[in-house]
């Protein structure tokens, strides 16, 4: 969560979040990166309060919403088409 957030001030962050996103790096090789660890390490250390935003429902909301009864199937409607 620190990394997102850092990278939004962070350059050389940005561009190893951009690399991980555009899939050019894995997350463990950009993100171990001595200079991106050092910067994350120095924006966190400025942030001693600073908390991750919550980002959306954990596993067990996301199944219990994600969850649905199974659809009955949808009657075929005959073709309008002119063609014969």
């Amino acid at each position: 969560a620190a990394l997102f957030e850092c990278a939004l001030e962070d350059p050389e962050v940005m561009r190893a979040r951009a690399r991980v996103r555009h899939l050019a790096e894995p997350p463990a090789r950009a993100y171990a990166d001595p200079a991106v660890r050092v910067r994350v390490a120095r924006w966190l250390a400025e942030r001693p309060d600073w908390v991750p935003n919550a980002v959306g429902p954990d596993r067990a909301q996301w199944e219990r919403l994600t969850a649905s009864p199974a659809l009955p199937p949808q009657p075929v409607s005959p073709s309008t088409s002119a063609r014969s």
